[in-house]
């Protein structure tokens, strides 16, 4: 098996594959760092401000991407100036996150009064809005990378920013609040500056930062874009919104119970969305090889998922003990179900990359739309008898629905 894993990742978007795992890794492991090393550094009002403001940034920068990054990767192989679609993806990016944290800003009073000092104070105004756009800007960078093949670079980056927010973070601490953002904001901000000035000219010789919306035909771009977007969100609804059903229909313990569990299952889903975004961009340059590429990801993802999820399976109640007995009696049974949905979700991931290469929006919307709307659904109604065992049993159902689903189109193109 060994032998055979090593052949597999020999393979140019296997072994991109194996850098962007590294990375996805690392993050949250690093970011485990920081705000621990912030909690000892800074006053807990501080960084109960500060974690908030970050938060906040991220979740405006993500709405403020519209689906962008995804038509990078689809449509830079096949661009004809491929340095003016980059440079204009540049451009409409910051012009939305400028928008959408404009928009933010302006409903502080409604949707998030304890923000106000974010349009109060300047300082605070400058780095939250340097903060979004370069989020916006440090993900569309990691998918010019990734459609040349430069997945190392995405390590690279990612390395580069949580290791100088680590150091900015020391160094800021007589600051307060301000400090902790400001080091996550110009952590991230230098690296899409090394980027801009280093990183990108080696793929692009002669490369300039010079963000520019003209020459370039937009409408298909934002089609695809768009309909990714939607995707994305509805893929992401199940886990931003089961914490609050759960907390609505069984109570604050039982979504304590639920969110470290959940947490503790994503770490089975890392192989199958790194796989995806590798096999998304090599496909994109080679649509031919859609069908091979796609087999052989699910190949080593299922060999690099199925042994952490046996020793998850088995594992459960001494792991989930490490948080308090209460963890192992109530949440064993959830644990067990989601690992045994990883699989699946690994399939459905790299389904998505294939209805991306394939650019057939319409049915990845309505694929991801099903797969939130019947994981929700089914955890509402199945809840109140079942606990949160629900969550798992639902969201292991509706993978296997959409497994169902990419069989039997594939099948059909196969046979067409």
């Amino acid at each position: 098996m060994a032998r055979r894993l090593l052949r597999l990742t020999a393979k140019p978007h296997l072994s991109s594959s194996s850098y962007l795992i590294l990375a996805r890794l690392i993050a949250p492991a690093t970011g485990f760092i920081f705000w621990s090393g912030a909690a000892q550094l800074y006053q807990a009002e501080a960084v109960g401000m500060a974690s908030a403001i970050v938060s906040t940034g991220m979740l405006v920068s993500m709405l403020s991407g519209l689906g962008i990054a995804f038509s990078i990767v689809r449509f830079l192989p096949e661009a004809a100036s491929p340095v003016r679609l980059i440079n204009a993806a540049f451009a409409f990016l910051t012009i939305s996150a400028l928008i959408v944290s404009g928009v933010f800003l302006l409903g502080l009073p409604w949707w998030s009064p304890e923000l106000r000092l974010l349009r109060q104070d300047g300082v605070y105004l400058s780095t939250f809005l340097g903060f979004v756009t370069a989020s916006s800007l440090f993900t569309a960078t990691e998918m010019v990378f990734l459609s040349r093949g430069q997945a190392s670079y995405v390590l690279l980056q990612t390395v580069l920013t949580n290791g100088s927010r680590l150091i900015l973070a020391v160094l800021f601490m007589q600051a307060g609040a301000i400090g902790l953002v400001g080091a996550v904001a110009l952590s991230v901000l230098a690296s899409v500056l090394v980027s801009f000035i280093i990183l990108i000219p080696r793929l692009f010789p002669g490369y300039r930062f010079s963000p520019s919306l003209s020459g370039t035909k937009l409408r298909p771009i934002v089609a695809y874009s768009m309909g990714n977007y939607v995707s994305n969100v509805m893929t992401q609804l199940p886990h931003l919104l089961m914490p609050l059903l759960i907390l609505e229909i069984l109570g604050s313990e039982a979504s304590g119970y639920a969110y470290i569990t959940w947490m503790i299952a994503k770490v089975l889903a890392v192989p199958g969305i790194a796989l995806s975004d590798s096999a998304f961009a090599e496909a994109s340059h080679d649509p031919a090889r859609l069908r091979p590429i796609m087999g052989k990801s699910v190949l080593l993802g299922q060999m690099l998922t199925l042994p952490a999820a046996f020793v998850l399976l088995i594992g459960a109640p001494w792991i989930l003990s490490v948080f308090g007995a209460g963890y192992r009696l109530e949440a064993t049974g959830l644990l067990r179900w989601l690992v045994l949905a990883s699989p699946l979700m690994l399939i459905a991931n790299i389904y998505f990359a294939y209805l991306r290469v394939q650019k057939q929006v319409i049915r990845l919307v309505l694929c991801s739309g099903l797969l939130a709307a019947a994981a929700i659904a089914g955890s509402a109604v199945f809840m109140p008898d079942m606990g949160i065992t629900a969550t798992g049993i639902s969201w292991l159902v509706t993978n296997l629905g959409i497994t169902l689903i990419a069989g039997i189109n594939i099948l059909a193109h196969r046979t067409s």
